[in-house]
């Protein structure tokens, strides 16, 4: 009798649970800079928060993107600015440069040198030398002090002329090889391809700055990240020149241009743009 009970009440408790809907976990949560509360800030734009719907096995209708484990619909809300910057379609280039990239790579992205025997597309100096990279700007408004950044890079292209890849990871140590404990000293956390942060806006003279740290789960949760932007506003018609920054040093540069779409193109795989 008493198995019983406990039985019963564990089902009314699954009941329970599944009238709620979205649990408190699964709330989108709100970005700063959409102000009204019950937006969030989603593809390009802040949007209603109530306006999410549910993927299906992982997918969003058309006209909807994921965020936050949600589908929202692009553009569904207050009008947002979009920037995008590029090394891969001429249209807002993009340079990488220095040493401090390929850190940047394996600290704040967790891309490449995972281990202390890499080669090929497993290391760092790969993704420098062949891999896709851009960077996006988002905001919901010219008067915004934060905004949404988005970097993110392909895989490597190095091999048969560029039309393919080639690398290899190996242990570090025994301890990494034989139980898969990994070696404190190359560990890098989060695998982040697609690096999305919040980061705060402070004007200066003619420009302004940007500043952020690292996602929380990477080894550059404390690693300062910048944009700086000596000449331009956020609702410049044609973009800005711009410096990315990691730990004080520059690791790209160059110009972005407003992007054609309210998602800036985030919905689609950078390797898969062009």
């Amino acid at each position: 009798m008493k198995n019983l009970i406990i039985v019963a009440l564990g089902l009314a408790t699954a009941v329970l649970l599944a009238a709620c809907g979205k649990s408190s976990n699964e709330t989108p949560i709100e970005a700063p800079m959409c102000g009204n509360q019950g937006y969030i800030f989603a593809n390009g734009s802040c949007v209603s928060a109530a306006s999410g719907i549910a993927p299906v096995n992982g997918m969003c209708p058309a006209g909807y993107g994921l965020i936050n484990g949600w589908c929202y619909p692009y553009g569904g809300g207050i009008p947002g600015l979009g920037f995008y910057s590029d090394n891969f379609t001429g249209m807002a280039p993009l340079q990488k440069t220095g040493n401090m990239y390929n850190v940047f790579m394996k600290e704040a992205m967790g891309v490449c040198d995972r281990t202390s025997n890499v080669g090929g597309n497993m290391s760092c100096e790969s993704f420098k030398n062949s891999a896709r990279f851009d960077v996006v700007i988002q905001a919901p408004a010219a008067n915004a002090t934060s905004v949404q950044v988005t970097i993110r890079t392909g895989q490597p292209n190095n091999a048969f002329g560029g039309y393919g890849s080639w690398g290899y990871q190996l242990p570090s140590s025994w301890s990494e090889f034989l139980w898969g404990i990994p070696n404190r000293n190359t560990y890098l956390g989060a695998y982040l391809p697609t690096l999305s942060l919040y980061m705060s806006l402070s004007l200066q003279n003619k420009g302004f700055v940007l500043q952020g740290y690292g996602n929380l789960y990477s080894t550059a949760n404390r690693g300062l990240i910048e944009i700086e932007v000596q000449n331009g506003k956020l609702d410049s018609p044609y973009g800005f020149d711009y410096k990315l920054r990691y730990k004080g040093e520059v690791i790209a540069y160059g110009r972005t241009a407003r992007c054609a779409s309210s998602d800036c193109k985030l919905s689609m795989p950078i390797d898969g743009l062009w």
